[in-house]
């Protein structure tokens, strides 16, 4: 861990220090969730209220009221030692600390061996603020199901208790609870975590739910992305029957919508099911630890092997959505299940998900076709697409998608008016699309009116500046004048007055056209509501199928034609987003990118088609 810099730092920046109400120093602490710390029971002992946590952002220390929210210390043993089982506390803080780092809490009950890597803020006499410290640190000797000794060859500072241990997968696995006169310490493994119970799934759904959300794009730093770069096969990518860490955050970010088992008992039956009758492995003592949430009978599959097999994870992951589909929202694990396993060697699994995917789409609402958005009614689209080059190579099924993306425009449910849809296909020059824009804002409501621009083509990047080129049928592969400048759109919608406006680019290296509104500080043209989606980031290609769509493309129509389970009655750009892009990890093609400025993530777009208005109650 501590090789992996990047891992490392995320690391640190989500370990925090825990202070009294006179500011003294406490000991140390780690974010598992938003707003919500954890400590060893010990370090907030007797603290009723009055704690402060100093958490590094930005490089600074911002100091946090925060509060105990649950602790399970109940008993002392002697000496006021607590065991080590209990010696755990949970923080909620009470201001607001602004977007902070997570750890991402391991899933497997028992630990296995190998150096740990500790991490904690240490306070010298004479200095004015505690430092980070961190250590490599080996496992000589297990005390019980959730007691680990820490070899003494390293001397563990004092203010340490609280401090995360990190395994070398990157996983968190344990806390550091005590050190030792002549080196070495104590530590808890964080499966004891599942002792709080209610508080722990509520905890733990947090958890899933913040790494569910942040992003994966190459230019941003994020646990789930330094894991996945940290075992990679030789070619550098996973094989495709590996379970992957960003299969794991997916698969939890799935299962934290829906409620927790009602006993542990149906985990260990599901599990035991996936592995078609095999005992379940028992856990390091011989016992089950207490199984609270879904991802923990993830877990118990990832105690039998490693590397993990992706099929023995999605046989789980199919048997907790039959298990809860009659409550609602379980196709969109259904959806990703069979997504993730059409690259897979597992007939028996293909078998099942084949007898359910001929289901038909979600049935209308009563009553009519839902109601169109006002701002698209009274709005504008223009599709540019090239699918036939002179010196490029041809793209058929981007005529596909103008065709596809026309008719789902002017459909009744998304309601744009069929004279304020145009499609351009295989332009030859720019001018002749800028000139139809015009045209189309004029025929839009100035006041409510929404504008979309989707263009599909090959992309480039210029070779001086780096910005987005986009091609024209008659561009050339090293000719930049050939090709359509995307800082022409940019100022051209910037420009519009429309206060609604949506640009969707399906081409290679379109990431690099996510400065769209970033250089406008002017208040008088920092208009609200745009929105930048687009099929890659800066620096990649975009994948095209072979199928009747290009990828990025089909991920947009699959959402907005069938709907996004568990999502509300209206599809937003956000909601359509995230959709895309669990629809490109489930293949491994390249990760779609976006912009936001001002309320653009609220941008509603049409009826949500697979949203039951029972499912929301």
């Amino acid at each position: 861990m501590l090789e992996w810099r990047a891992l490392s730092a995320l690391a640190e920046m989500a370990t925090v220090v825990v202070t009294g109400p006179d500011r003294g120093f406490l000991g140390t602490g780690f974010y598992v969730a938003p707003r919500t710390v954890l400590t060893a029971a010990h370090v907030v002992r007797g603290q009723v209220g009055g704690l402060t946590v100093h958490s590094a952002t930005r490089g600074e220390t911002e100091p946090c009221k925060a509060r105990v929210r649950s602790v399970l210390h109940t008993e002392e043993q002697p000496g006021g030692m607590i065991p080590v089982e209990q010696d755990l506390a949970l923080l909620e803080l009470v201001d607001d600390p602004g977007d902070h780092e997570c750890v991402w809490l391991t899933d497997l009950a028992a630990w296995h061996g190998g150096r740990l890597t500790a991490y904690a803020h240490m306070h010298e006499p004479g200095t004015r603020q505690p430092v980070m410290w961190s250590a490599a640190l080996d496992v000589n000797a297990r005390t019980g199901p959730y007691g680990l000794h820490l070899a003494p060859a390293v001397e563990i500072p004092q203010g340490s208790s609280g401090g995360p241990l990190v395994d070398s997968r990157g996983d968190v696995v344990g806390m550091l609870k005590a050190r030792r006169q002549g080196g070495g310490g104590l530590g808890v493994l964080l499966s004891a975590l599942r002792g709080f119970g209610p508080e722990y799934q509520r905890m733990i759904t947090e958890h899933d739910r913040w790494h569910g959300t942040r992003p994966l794009e190459v230019r941003t730093t994020t646990w789930t992305r330094e894991q996945q770069l940290m075992f990679p096969d030789s070619d550098g990518r996973f094989r495709a029957d590996g379970w992957t860490p960003q299969d794991r955050r997916t698969a939890f970010h799935l299962l934290a919508s829906f409620p927790h088992p009602d006993t542990p008992a149906t985990v260990v039956e599901l599990v035991r099911k996936a592995m078609d009758g095999q005992p379940v492995f028992p856990g390091p003592i011989g016992i089950y630890p207490e199984l609270q949430a879904w991802r923990d009978g993830h877990g118990l599959l990832g105690e039998r092997t490693v590397p993990r097999p992706a099929a023995l994870h999605l046989r789980y992951l199919w048997l907790v959505a039959q298990h809860l589909r009659t409550l609602g929202g379980a196709e969109a694990l259904l959806d990703w299940v069979d997504q993730r396993a059409q690259s897979l060697d597992d007939l028996g699994l293909l078998r099942r998900l084949q007898g359910r995917t001929a289901r038909p789409r979600p049935a209308r609402p009563a009553g009519g076709a839902p109601a169109p958005q006002p701002c698209w009614t009274s709005g504008a689209a223009l599709l540019v697409g090239v699918s036939s080059y002179t010196h490029l190579p041809d793209v058929p099924s981007i005529r596909n998608n103008l065709d596809d993306l026309s008719a789902l425009l002017t459909a009744p449910e998304f309601g744009i008016p069929e004279e304020r849809v145009k499609v351009i296909a295989d332009p030859v020059n720019d001018k002749d699309i800028h000139d139809v824009i015009d045209d189309l804002v004029e025929q839009a409501d100035p006041s409510h009116g929404a504008f979309l621009l989707y263009y599909a083509g090959h992309g480039r990047s210029h070779p001086e500046h780096g910005r987005l080129l986009l091609s024209l049928a008659g561009s050339r592969q090293h000719r930049a004048h050939s090709y359509w400048a995307f800082d022409k759109i940019r100022d051209h919608i910037s420009e519009c007055g429309l206060p609604v406006r949506l640009v969707l680019l399906d081409s290679c290296y379109s990431g690099s056209a996510l400065d769209m509104l970033s250089g406008l500080t002017d208040s008088s043209v920092a208009i609200g509501g745009t929105y930048v989606m687009t099929s890659s980031g800066p620096t990649e290609p975009s994948a095209v199928t072979a199928g009747r769509n290009t990828a990025f493309t089909a991920g947009l129509l699959a959402a907005l034609r069938d709907g996004v389970p568990a999502a509300g009655p209206v599809l937003d750009t956000e909601t359509v987003y995230e959709s895309i892009r669990t629809y490109c990890e489930s293949r491994n093609l390249p990760h779609p990118s976006r912009q936001i400025r001002h309320d653009g993530a609220r941008i509603p777009l049409m009826p949500n088609r697979a949203h039951h208005p029972q499912e929301s109650r």
